[in-house]
């Protein structure tokens, strides 16, 4: 194994201790006995997250895409600066090719373009860099709660829960894709006070928990405009049984604003809260007027 190879599997070990740990800690809180849960890092065609329950030993399985962390972080990237110097468009721009190369397989290889936005965070916004540490970490939490929710709220043994050929073998595994929207609501909301309830007296982590999960269902909601949904059985299932990205992002906006006094204002949260916000605004931008702006916005600033 190359060193590189090296660091690399041990960095994922340690993040999937972090989020097997994590389970353990949200069983407590729900006092529900979750050894019988695994988390895994595979990879899905729509980066996402699913859970997979085997009825034959009451066993369930949390596979979380790494890709959706690394999309989320770019997406970030991507609003934050351009906020930070005014420009919406550039922005859109942005994050299309961060949707092309997470979402859409894009044939051309934006590696290069992405190292360059992470040099210029970096260089420039150090602010916002230390900020994204916090994001994705929050990000990868709510999601491992999400999915618990699912489980400890019994949505996978009820009847809502699909049942999908997931190895090509005839057989089918009954995964946390519901023929409702409602579920995902529920387990949203579960996962956001169950984030808020670890946090305890941490007032740093009680500020992400009520702030980072709706922002990233912004920059989620935003993506899902810019491309096609994928064909894969289970991205397509996940895509049809989820609610809309911003239905849920304004859910949990409104379940921030009930915790409001019992949380100061703090500097993090009106960055993640606004941003989120602006976020939206840039995608109702995309749905009236396409990027058929695009050519004139390069022309305008001699870049061609």
């Amino acid at each position: 194994m190359g060193a590189a190879a090296l660091v690399s599997d041990l960095v994922e070990r340690q993040i999937l201790d972090s989020e097997r740990s994590l389970v353990r800690k949200l069983g407590r809180i729900a006092d529900r006995d979750l050894s019988r849960v695994d988390v895994l890092h595979v990879f899905i065609d729509a980066p996402n997250a699913v859970t997979v329950f085997e009825s034959a030993d009451s066993s369930y399985a949390i596979g979380a895409d790494p890709g959706f962390w690394h999309a989320l972080a770019l997406l970030y990237f991507n609003a934050a600066l351009a906020q930070r110097v005014d420009d919406p468009r550039m922005f859109l721009i942005l994050a299309t090719k961060t949707v092309g190369w997470f979402w859409t397989g894009s044939s051309r290889d934006w590696t290069e373009d992405c190292e360059d936005l992470i040099d210029s965070v970096r260089s420039f916004t150090p602010d916002i860099w230390s900020l994204s540490r916090h994001l994705v970490n929050t990000a990868i939490a709510f999601t491992i709660a999400h999915e618990v929710g699912h489980i400890v709220l019994g949505h996978l043994e009820g009847v809502h829960a699909k049942s999908l050929d997931l190895t090509g073998d005839g057989s089918s595994s009954v995964v946390s894709a519901m023929d409702t929207k409602h579920q995902e609501y529920q387990a949203d909301a579960w996962a956001a006070e169950a984030l808020f309830t670890l946090a305890e007296d941490d007032f740093a982590q009680r500020t992400l928990a009520l702030s980072v999960p709706a922002l990233c269902f912004c920059l989620s909601a935003l993506a899902s405009e810019m491309h096609v949904p994928a064909t894969n059985a289970l991205a397509r299932a996940m895509g049809e049984s989820h609610p809309p990205d911003i239905e849920r992002a304004q859910r949990l906006h409104t379940l921030a604003r009930s915790h409001a006094t019992e949380v100061a204002g703090s500097n993090a949260m009106k960055h993640f809260v606004e941003l989120g916000f602006w976020v939206n605004e840039q995608r109702l931008l995309l749905m009236r007027e396409g990027m058929h702006w695009v050519p004139e916005w390069i022309k305008a600033r001699g870049l061609v």
